[in-house]
């Protein structure tokens, strides 16, 4: 006896959930800063002004980063609810057509 092969909607569909959650979450870390700029540039004066475009670079960069991760993995949800979308809707029409056979 073989066992059919199935997709389970439900585990495939919490999966789909923490991909979008994981966007979520890194796009979050990746807008986290221990300083805004404007409290850079207080603490530090105008002397350091190199420094802050500096740090300004690095932050943009820094959000970027994870930004592009983050759309990544809402990506990779984006094809796995593909995936289910096109199984299950495979499945209904393999079905419809085993099950429109006896009536030829």
């Amino acid at each position: 006896m073989t066992t059919p092969i199935t997709l389970d909607s439900d585990a495939a569909a919490q999966a789909v959930a923490a991909w979008r959650e994981y966007g979520d979450q890194v796009e979050a870390h990746g807008l986290r800063h221990h300083m805004t700029l404007e409290e850079i540039r207080a603490a530090v004066g105008d002397t350091y002004a190199p420094y802050v475009q500096a740090k300004q670079a690095e932050i943009q960069a820094r959000e970027a980063a994870y930004g592009r991760v983050a759309t990544h993995a809402r990506g990779h949800a984006d094809r796995l609810n593909n995936t289910i979308t096109l199984l299950n809707n495979a499945d209904d029409d393999s079905a419809a057509r085993i099950n429109g056979i006896p009536d030829a």
